[in-house]
């Protein structure tokens, strides 16, 4: 019922795009004990500029609580993703932005389940570092006027 696609991203290269579930599917969840789904992977379908769905990988949350608001394409199989909780102010535990690497990461197309308890240990998701910290306070970001879901990436003009 929610957690469809969220972000979308074009690449670089002006050929690829990215469709990024907000939360894991039906399929690649569980039903935790409060009936709500419970997983800890994101799918994203890479899309040719023909519009057909050219490969699909996994992308894992910090938790299983944060869900994906966004995607900004870098090229070169690379993107910066915002994951956040649901919290805000003071109770958020999970905002920021993340960088990833799907260069490596296996194609999901043929996987039924990415849930939990039924992913294949060799199925390898994409790569992912922390880039930056809404919660950190040197960004000035956190504390109790931080936004419960921060939505948007976007490359602008270089500020003073």
């Amino acid at each position: 019922a929610n957690g469809g696609f969220e972000g979308l991203a074009l690449q670089s290269d002006q050929q690829t795009l990215l469709a990024f579930a907000q939360k894991p599917l039906l399929q690649d969840a569980t039903k935790g004990e409060d009936g709500k789904r419970v997983g800890s992977m994101c799918r994203v379908v890479e899309f040719s500029q023909a519009g057909k769905s050219q490969r699909e990988f996994l992308y894992p949350l910090q938790s299983g609580s944060t869900a994906v608001s966004e995607i900004l394409g870098l090229g070169n199989s690379q993107a910066l993703v915002l994951e956040r909780d649901s919290a805000a102010g003071v109770d958020s535990k999970c905002k920021g932005i993340y960088w990833i690497d799907y260069s490596k990461a296996t194609d999901s197309q043929k996987i039924a389940s990415a849930a939990p308890d039924k992913l294949s240990a060799d199925v390898k998701p994409a790569a992912k570092k922390p880039f930056i910290d809404y919660l950190n306070e040197k960004f000035g970001l956190a504390g109790e006027m931080l936004p419960a879901k921060p939505e948007g990436l976007t490359f602008g003009p270089v500020l003073p």
